[in-house]
């Protein structure tokens, strides 16, 4: 059993790791039941908070079905959201495209994903070395960039 210090102190705030005490120990429990879904399964709410474990557990625990619990959290982070759509969402997945937006790797694979353009990224994609890729891909679905 965990003790949260963090919990019984009355300035808590104050102590070594405060910041990172959640997600230490989200990867406490996640190291000890890493093949015990049950387990898992008791612990969603925490687990729900952190985006890259949250797209973890949709994939492996709950065997690529969708997460509710944890989309607002995927969505602050471009990768997670990625992985999400492709994995999970098999597709489009409006609530992660702000954050993939913002990376011109995963903004451009998640435009092959949708097998379409992707206007919100395409700045970002066209100042990255992944701009004649991106080119490729609407030539390839007969799209033009920017309208």
């Amino acid at each position: 059993m965990l003790f949260n210090i963090y919990k019984y102190h009355t300035e808590p705030e104050s102590l070594d790791n405060f910041n990172d005490a959640d997600m230490n120990i989200v990867d406490i429990f996640w190291n000890k039941y890493n093949n015990n879904d049950k387990e898992l399964l008791k612990r969603r709410k925490a687990i729900s908070k952190y985006p890259s474990k949250a797209t973890y557990f949709a994939h492996s625990v709950l065997n690529k079905e969708r997460f509710p619990e944890g989309e607002e959290a995927i969505a602050t982070d471009y990768k997670s959201s990625y992985l999400y759509a492709k994995f999970i969402i098999k597709g489009p997945w409006k609530m992660g495209e702000e954050a993939i937006a913002k990376d011109p790797e995963y903004a451009y694979k998640y435009a092959k994903l949708i097998n379409d353009k992707f206007p919100p990224a395409e700045d970002t994609i066209m100042g990255s070395s992944y701009a004649g890729e991106y080119l490729q891909h609407l030539e390839d679905i007969g799209k033009k960039i920017w309208k």
